[in-house]
């Protein structure tokens, strides 16, 4: 459901986006089990609503709440790479006294870049700490046993 920062206000995720460089393509060598001819290009995984993520807009909480489909994930070739994390979300307020009756300021956040090891074999969950302002990131990885992540803050807005 929808995260009520307090009574009349609202935080809505409206789209994450993943920005970097990333292999997409190459030879898997089936002797050694690695990639091969893999180079990486400018590339933007955008997670909204009929693109991995369904129902982004009320998927928030105060507490964690999975953003995409339990069998929809983004599968990227094993790389190191650097990136960014994007985060497009609505902080609504209630307002009777406006027309519609409601105020919405619109965030685009944008973390600083950072180095990231895709390993083959891992799965990755980054976490997004929404407030008012700001927004923070961390990660962390999965080789079926749980491990702290990195952690990626941006400023405040």
């Amino acid at each position: 459901g929808t995260s009520y920062v307090d009574g009349t206000t609202t935080v809505k995720v409206k789209q994450v986006r993943l920005i970097g460089d990333f292999a997409n393509a190459g030879i898997l060598n089936l002797n050694g089990g690695e990639w091969v001819n893999a180079s990486q290009s400018a590339t933007t995984y955008t997670l909204n609503s009929g693109n991995f993520v369904t129902a982004v807009a009320d998927a928030v909480g105060t507490s964690k709440a999975q953003l995409n489909n339990e069998d929809s994930y983004l599968m990227i070739l094993p790389q190191t790479t650097t990136c960014k994390i994007e985060v497009t979300y609505d902080v609504i307020t209630t307002d009777v006294a406006l027309s519609g009756g409601n105020s919405t300021i619109t965030n685009v956040i944008t973390s600083d870049a950072f180095d990231f090891e895709f390993v083959k074999g891992n799965a990755y969950n980054f976490c997004l700490h929404l407030g008012l302002t700001s927004v923070k990131f961390d990660a962390t990885v999965s080789d079926w046993n749980e491990i702290d992540g990195i952690a990626v803050n941006v400023p405040l807005n």
